[in-house]
């Protein structure tokens, strides 16, 4: 048995009816493509073949897992009846976010303005990965490319000012990665031979993301994995005379797993580059931390302006317009519908925000109130 995977967006993917679905799962059927995936390879949650766990970015992706509040939620949706499959694939949507996407905070504009249409307009998923969406990041893995070729002209000892492109921001990233390095040494070539190997390894991944592999091709990868990057690894080891568990260098960029959407994957890059070029030990975590904690504040306010929004607060009106600028006028004249998917995201960033917060200092200062949700 096969699935297809949704490419045509001019479309709308047909959902399996409510009556066969248990709440919280979605399922396409039909067919999009003429080339399938193996449904064996793709991710199923323990549910039926195929199923998309609408709640997995809160942490909380089966039934077992759930808290009171999204047993409400899909009481919610139940009492709707049969939805649209346009509502039913924004509020697939909405299981794609994640706050530390690089397109944060533009997805939360974009997952409004879904809400509002009841339309689904765009051409990837926010974070998660759905099983039957595209699998890949157009931009990033464009992005991934350039750096790629970039690295390999350096390497090349080929001349920046030879290379110019058309494109102003691949210009920036040539200019970037030139800078950073520096001047041409046999020791710095192989650091970023490790590094384009690194990239290619995350650009093959995209090709065919690890969800829709079998078991076996998932052990084969990784096996290639370490055959490709020891092979890129012993030149180092054998001009510096140190073994990569003694070269934190090295050790970073082996073991480096970040996502390729995280909005923090290139400043990684650009931390090796530093370091391989002008010997610029980054404190990474803190450059992280910093980006995080505007992220953070970003999507606590949203959570806070949504609530007070849902709950009707009297006299609160400034408040919401100053957390959410447009969010009442957007939403003044909600449909059940849209009430229900606004309830499915603010429930999905209070979670992520949980998820998140690392620190003291990033609490809530005060509870969220959930009294608005039981009485929907």
């Amino acid at each position: 048995m096969k699935i297809q995977v949704w490419e045509d967006f001019s479309k709308t993917p047909k959902f399996k009816s409510y009556s066969s679905l248990p709440a919280g799962i979605e399922i396409v059927e039909g067919s999009f493509r003429s080339n399938p995936f193996e449904l064996d390879k793709l991710f199923n949650f323990g549910r039926e073949e195929g199923g998309v766990a609408l709640w997995d970015n809160t942490g909380m992706p089966l039934e077992n897992d759930w808290d009171e509040e999204i047993h409400h939620i899909n009481k919610i949706q139940k009492n709707l009846g049969e939805l649209s499959d346009q509502v039913r694939l924004v509020r697939c949507f909405i299981s794609t976010y994640d706050m530390m996407h690089y397109n944060y905070p533009k997805a939360i504009a974009q997952m409004l303005g879904a809400i509002g249409t009841q339309k689904y307009q765009h051409t990837a998923p926010i974070g998660w990965h759905v099983p039957w969406w595209p699998p890949y990041q157009s931009k990033r893995t464009e992005l991934l490319d350039v750096y790629i070729t970039f690295l390999k002209s350096w390497v090349q000892q080929e001349k920046s000012l030879t290379i110019r492109t058309s494109k102003q921001y691949k210009n920036e990233v040539l200019r970037k990665i030139y800078a950073k390095l520096g001047e041409w040494s046999a020791p710095k070539r192989n650091y970023v031979l490790l590094v384009i190997e690194k990239l290619e390894l995350y650009r093959s991944v995209y090709a065919v993301p690890e969800g829709f592999w079998s078991e076996r091709e998932k052990t084969q990868y990784d096996l290639l994995v370490k055959n490709k990057l020891d092979m890129a690894i012993k030149p180092i080891e054998a001009e510096t005379k140190t073994s990569r568990d003694k070269d934190e260098l090295l050790k970073r960029i082996e073991s480096f797993n970040g996502q390729l959407w995280h909005h923090s994957f290139f400043d990684e890059v650009d931390s090796w580059l530093d370091w391989i070029g002008k010997g610029i030990k980054i404190n990474f975590e803190r450059v992280d931390r910093k980006r995080n904690e505007t992220i953070i504040k970003t999507c606590t306010n949203f959570v806070k302006g949504l609530t007070l929004f849902m709950s009707h607060s009297t006299g609160k009106e400034k408040d919401v317009e100053q957390y959410v600028p447009g969010l009442q006028k957007m939403f003044g004249k909600a449909t059940e519908e849209q009430v229900w998917l606004l309830a499915c995201l603010w429930k999905t960033m209070a979670e992520q925000l949980k998820i998140n917060l690392e620190s003291p200092d990033y609490q809530l200062k005060s509870k969220l109130e959930n009294d608005w949700l039981f009485k929907l």
